[in-house]
């Protein structure tokens, strides 16, 4: 597994691994001085990303990916329901929902900046505004969910989502006034 302890990507598969009780070789990158983007390392993931596992032959990056396929690979631990069951393929659709819709989200709207050109402080706050007004479609999405199930816990395996990021999502949901309880990594 290459990792770094403070990712929390990497954290996520390591806390499957614990409870898998499955102790894989570790190698830690230090990011700081950019070891995910040495050539050996892009061979494993071009993205410069982590974390990336190594079983034999297979070569798998992104998180989620790598969680999936930890828990079909040992279901007895019951981190996740049935393959093949109606109750995995929901997990399926809010693990992808959390990491492609609300996470991508949250960061457009905490990194604005990236996404227009530098200096441009009018352009910063359209995609801000913008972002903003999908977030709060996305927080529709679950008021949805706790009307359809009635479950008012969630635990958001965000799959890069900075601490701030989680804390204006959390400020955000109580400025709806939707009750739920939940937590990230």
């Amino acid at each position: 597994l290459y990792h770094n302890n403070m990712s929390t990507c990497a954290q996520k598969v390591r806390l499957v691994l614990a409870e898998k009780n499955l102790r894989p070789v570790e190698h830690h990158l230090n990011l700081r001085i950019g070891e995910q983007n040495a050539p050996e390392y892009l061979k494993l993931n071009p993205n410069g990303l982590i974390p990336v596992l190594v079983e034999g032959d297979l070569v798998l990056y992104e998180t989620a990916a790598i969680v999936l396929h930890l828990l079909d690979k040992h279901p007895a631990s019951g981190l996740a329901p049935a393959v093949g069951s109606a109750e995995r393929a929901q997990f399926y659709k809010w693990l992808v929902w959390f990491a492609a819709s609300l996470t991508a989200q949250v960061q457009i709207y905490f990194y604005s900046e990236r996404y227009v050109a530098p200096c441009n402080a009018g352009g910063t706050a359209e995609v801000k505004a913008a972002s903003e007004k999908k977030i709060e479609g996305l927080i529709d999405q679950i008021e949805a969910l706790i009307q359809e199930t009635g479950q008012r816990g969630f635990h958001f395996v965000d799959e890069a989502a900075p601490p701030a990021a989680l804390k204006a999502l959390a400020l955000r949901l109580l400025e709806t006034g939707l009750t739920i309880s939940w937590w990230g990594n």
